[in-house]
């Protein structure tokens, strides 16, 4: 349908629940820009906000949207999170990042906001619009 735009929010850890709903991260994005469309939130753990990405492209290229907002965010709003990677022996003993290096023991979670707004190609260089890149394909897999 034509205007169509899809928020598509990737989000890991349920402690987000303890001030709302995980589905009102994307929710409320599309309803203060008044924007129709799918509009979700996913947990797919690390690959969340590539996920996101994903969905928005498929929409896209399936013309079930015009545009897609997505991105992904990481908020630690609540000291359970430290607590269970802690427990779970997650958090580096060093203070240094080296999960999957020689002798690592672990990572260092950290906060950050992502987003990209994306448009069909064609539409994009035809509107004019800034482009800074451009995605080729994409996939999903789990293993």
């Amino acid at each position: 349908m034509a205007g169509q735009v899809g928020v598509y929010a990737g989000v890991m850890y349920g402690e987000y629940n303890l001030s709302g709903s995980l589905a009102s991260i994307a929710n409320r994005v599309s309803y203060f820009l008044n924007l129709h469309g799918p509009s979700m939130t996913l947990d797919t753990m690390c690959s969340s906000s590539l996920t996101a990405i994903h969905l928005a492209c498929q929409d896209l290229k399936q013309g079930r949207t015009d545009l897609g907002i997505a991105g992904g965010v990481n908020v630690s709003i609540h000291p359970s999170k430290y607590l269970m990677l802690s427990a779970g022996q997650f958090i580096s003993g060093d203070g240094h990042c080296q999960s999957f290096g020689e002798g690592g023991d672990g990572y260092i979670p950290g906060e950050g906001v992502g987003v990209v707004v994306l448009k069909r190609l064609s539409e994009a260089e035809r509107d004019g619009n800034h482009i800074y890149g451009v995605i080729r394909g994409s996939s999903l897999n789990h293993g």
